[in-house]
């Protein structure tokens, strides 16, 4: 069967901000990666409050989709699956959206709920070298984020919050700094959305995004593929403490960060020095892996199976 014939897995995250692309070359379980592509589409961009999706937000996500197809195609890959979150979970006009796009790439997209995206971040996660045994994952995304505990790598509990940032950006005037009763207001909603039953736990894992962020502004230098790097804690909080108390003038003056993610880095270090505090976190860790590894390594298992 196919079982030892090298495959080549595309995998597409369509997220409420970003759109990532990745190629990997699956071996019996090991990812090679070929390729991988981020690009800032802001397909929520205007969704909330309207929960519709906006016709420029649409226009650049289907340019995106149709070059990241092109790269597919160069890469000869045997299979492309697409998964959309938050913002096409949430949109009134989101289905009628990846009709179109079936039509004219070919490419069909699953809507999957907040439960299997953490599921898959999941999967994408567990395998790699150096991750503890115990833990709980955090992906932090513009329409919701998801913390996933794990224990002897199995998973144990998910949640899905809604409580992305750009929804949360929504909510403010994002100009300004945050205030202290916005500040305690964000953690209450937190607080609300997780209903209190977070675990105490020693070790966080940051899925991507954020934290890749977080990580360039302490030690100026991105996370490489493949495995977890580790913070030093007390950096880690004292630039979270920096962040949340920035203008949105301050966080443009920041080198190496995203245009887009300069608009609500704040949330998500309020988010983060939230969770540190809520779990009790002793070590906080991070990976660039995610979504897409998870959808790869699920296609290679399906394939597995069936042979």
């Amino acid at each position: 069967g196919l079982k030892n014939s090298p495959m080549i897995i595309g995998a597409i995250d369509l997220g409420t901000n970003t759109f990532d692309l990745l190629l990997a070359q699956v071996t019996d379980g090991n990812l090679k990666i070929l390729y991988r592509e981020k690009q800032w589409v802001g397909l929520g961009t205007g969704l909330y409050p309207s929960m519709e999706l906006q016709q420029d937000a649409l226009h650049r996500a289907t340019q995106c989709l149709i070059h990241f197809n092109g790269i597919a195609k160069e890469y000869q890959a045997n299979v492309l699956r697409a998964c959309g979150t938050s913002a096409l979970r949430d949109a009134i006009n989101g289905r009628l959206w990846c009709a179109e796009i079936h039509e004219k790439t070919g490419i069909s997209i699953e809507v999957i709920s907040g439960i299997q995206e953490a599921k898959r971040v999941f999967s994408g996660i567990k395998n790699l070298s150096n991750i503890p045994s115990d833990g709980i994952i955090m992906d932090i995304g513009g329409g919701s984020t998801e913390l996933i505990v794990f224990r002897e790598l199995q998973l144990d509990h998910v949640f899905s919050l809604d409580i992305g940032v750009t929804r949360l950006l929504n909510a403010l005037d994002f100009n300004n700094p945050l205030t202290e009763e916005e500040i305690l207001r964000f953690e209450m909603l937190l607080s609300e959305e997780s209903k209190q039953l977070l675990p105490t736990t020693d070790t966080l894992i940051g899925a991507a995004g954020a934290f890749e962020t977080f990580f360039w502004l302490i030690y100026k230098e991105s996370i490489p593929d493949g495995i977890c790097v580790s913070f030093d804690r007390l950096k880690l909080v004292q630039l979270l403490d920096e962040l949340i108390g920035t203008s949105y003038q301050q966080r443009l003056a920041l080198n190496g960060v995203p245009d887009v993610r300069r608009k609500y880095l704040h949330l998500a270090a309020l988010q983060v020095r939230w969770l540190i505090k809520t779990c009790g976190i002793k070590q906080v860790m991070a990976t660039t892996s995610g979504l897409c590894e998870g959808i790869i390594i699920e296609v290679q298992e399906s394939f597995e199976t069936s042979d």
